[in-house]
């Protein structure tokens, strides 16, 4: 990673290039915290993205002096001068994990409430929340009151806060706590898969990785298990290959469970 400081129009600011392989390394190895909800991505900040090829028109963030984040354009334009409190992540689809997450909206924070602004920095949902996670499956997870539940788009409630924990929706689905296990909502809030599971992720590619007597495995969309929970660690589909590991080694393994990469200890 290459971390350089940056003067634009009179602002100092930090930008992050990541390569290619750099973030391919970090998406394959964002795990998702069952108890802990404190980020729902990679958080690679101020990411400036190259593409061979086409490229978009991308928003970015950067921090100014002041110790608060802005927006730019590739050009290096100041679009909203630093004024929010977090680092604010519009997504691109650069790899097939952040698929998941919609485009042209994106979570940020002012005076400790969170809401939601467009590519110009303009709040199309007002701060109100406690907390605050990116849109998925056009729905997004807030906080109010220490309980959670979901938005649309246009900021109306479609689950009213009810769960201590709850994760993003992918598929129609979201992993949700009871209070005692894991299960799985659908978008009218109502269980799925009922709770019994000690862990659950997001489902990417139509697998989600659970946990049960300790162990990790995967199931399918309607709660089936496809691949027995016998690992320590697991992480997410990826072209149909997720990376799993037992008590020393990892390896790759496709969606029915079978191993496409041997198993061998991390190089450190």
């Amino acid at each position: 990673m290459d971390v350089r400081m940056k003067s634009v129009n009179g602002l100092t600011m930090e930008i992050v290039s990541i390569s290619a392989a750099l973030w391919a390394c970090a998406a394959s190895n964002y795990v998702d915290e069952a108890k802990s909800d404190s980020t729902d991505r990679a958080q690679v900040a101020n990411v400036e993205v190259v593409i061979e090829g086409e490229r978009e028109c991308r928003v970015l963030s950067f921090k100014g002096d002041n110790g608060l984040y802005g927006l730019m354009d590739e050009a290096g334009s100041i679009i909203v001068p630093p004024k929010f409190q977090n680092d604010v992540l519009f997504s691109y689809h650069d790899r097939p994990l952040e698929s998941i997450y919609d485009r042209g909206i994106a979570r940020a924070m002012v005076h400790d409430k969170w809401g939601f602004i467009d590519e110009t920095g303009k709040f199309v949902i007002p701060p109100q929340f406690d907390d605050a996670r990116s849109f998925t499956d056009g729905l997004a997870r807030v906080k109010l009151n220490e309980l959670n539940g979901y938005i649309d788009r246009s900021g109306q409630v479609v689950i009213a806060p009810q769960f201590i924990y709850c994760r993003q929706f992918s598929q129609g689905l979201a992993p949700a706590f009871d209070g005692k296990k894991w299960g799985y909502i659908n978008k009218q809030g109502t269980w799925a898969i009922q709770p019994r599971f000690e862990y659950a992720s997001t489902f990417h590619e139509d697998r989600a990785s659970i946990c049960l007597r300790g162990k990790k495995g995967y199931i399918n969309a309607v709660g089936n298990i496809v691949v027995k929970p016998v690992y320590y660690w697991a992480g997410p589909f990826e072209n149909g290959r997720a990376t799993v590991c037992d008590d020393v080694r990892c390896g790759l393994i496709d969606k029915d469970g079978k191993v496409v990469r041997a198993f061998r200890a991390p190089e450190y």
